[in-house]
């Protein structure tokens, strides 16, 4: 039989409840209070993750490709610092050239054709050759043509009148059908005369038309001779697309680069990135979002911001439609030694926050 006295030994109470069981409880049972009390009192954020690329907050010029030419010179190149006045692109000139020999070859032949053309129509006007021997268009001989045509109707002229005057009429008579047959000399004469410089202004009038044209291509040539170089417009940083860096042909009015302000510590900073549409649910301007670059390393760079914009359309991407979104960026002055425009990394949107309770009850509802 049991000694009532050893109930009330140490050893007999450490022998019942010091087993190896009881040890266990209750450091779970403390254990999960303690995580009911995290879960019910710390709060998750709530984030909508994406992926974008650092950018500057303005851009100082967009280059346009000038001409159509082949290029022989291509300066552009990612990341390059440029000055102004600096050569990007330099063009094969040499169809421009031949052009411009063309063009002016037709305007002096213009100019030629017209002081024939002026001095032929002055011919007529004075009933005088001014020509010094023949021209190069056939003004002359046709002054020439005009003349013998005058000297025709003269002569036919002439000889009607002999007829009036050896007829049996009588002087009266001759006198009327003299003065008729002069008359009508005079109006062959000015009719002659009106139609041939009727002709001649006509002909004026188109050269000077042509020559307006021809003076039009002519500013246009000497443009493209200009536009052989591309210059920079302003100083600063290159960002080029990737297929315009080896090209040979670009085509005029397209845009090939962009000049970015170079980067030190005092850049204003900015991130693009693409929010899916079914995520949009929340997302508005001012909420803060956290930028981590994708760089190897012991410690990554690690940039906060806000969000400044959201596109009020749609964008058709490779992963679907979605909403394009900026965000300003608050970089620490040392985290620039580690920045370059176009760097990428994982976008965080801070949309709310939640305690931890919640947090996995939502997901327990959602899943079922």
């Amino acid at each position: 039989m049991l000694d009532n006295n050893q109930f009330e030994s140490s050893e007999f109470y450490n022998r019942r409840y010091g087993t190896f069981t009881t040890k266990l409880i209750w450091p779970i049972v403390v254990g999960l209070i303690l995580l009911v009390l995290f879960m019910c009192f710390t709060k998750k954020e709530i984030v909508v993750k994406s992926v974008g690329s650092i950018e500057p907050a303005k851009t100082l010029a967009v280059i346009q490709s000038p001409s159509n030419n082949p290029i022989t010179k291509n300066n552009l190149k990612e990341g390059k610092q440029v000055q102004k006045g600096d050569v990007l692109v330099e063009f094969d000139n040499r169809d421009t050239k031949n052009d411009e020999t063309v063009n002016n070859a037709k305007i002096n032949k213009t100019d030629a054709k017209l002081a024939s053309l002026n001095t032929f129509k002055q011919s007529v006007q004075t009933n005088q050759d001014l020509f010094n021997g023949n021209d190069d268009y056939g003004y002359a001989d046709q002054f020439h043509d005009y003349q013998a045509q005058l000297a025709d109707l003269q002569n036919s002229s002439a000889q009607n009148n002999a007829d009036i005057s050896s007829s049996d009429n009588n002087t009266r008579t001759k006198n009327n059908n003299l003065y008729r047959a002069n008359q009508s000399l005079n109006n062959k004469e000015n009719s002659l005369k009106a139609k041939t410089l009727a002709d001649i202004n006509n002909e004026i009038s188109n050269l000077q038309d042509n020559k307006v044209e021809l003076t039009g291509q002519s500013k246009n040539i000497d443009t493209d001779m200009l536009n052989q170089e591309l210059l920079s417009p302003t100083t600063g940083t290159l960002h080029v697309p990737n297929n315009k860096t080896e090209t040979k042909y670009l085509q005029s009015g397209s845009e090939i680069a962009e000049i970015y302000p170079n980067l030190n510590s005092h850049t204003k900073l900015t991130a693009t990135f693409y929010i899916p549409t079914n995520k949009m649910n929340g997302i508005k301007t001012g909420q803060k979002i956290r930028f981590k670059a994708n760089q190897d390393g012991p410690k990554p760079l690690l940039i906060t911001g806000k969000i400044i914009k959201i596109d009020s359309a749609e964008t058709n991407t490779k992963d679907g439609s979605a909403y394009q979104v900026t965000a300003t960026l608050n970089p620490k002055k040392t985290d620039y030694k580690q920045i370059h425009y176009g760097l990428s990394g994982n976008l965080s949107v801070i949309t709310g926050k939640k305690t931890w309770f919640n947090y996995v009850k939502d997901l327990i509802f959602q899943s079922a």
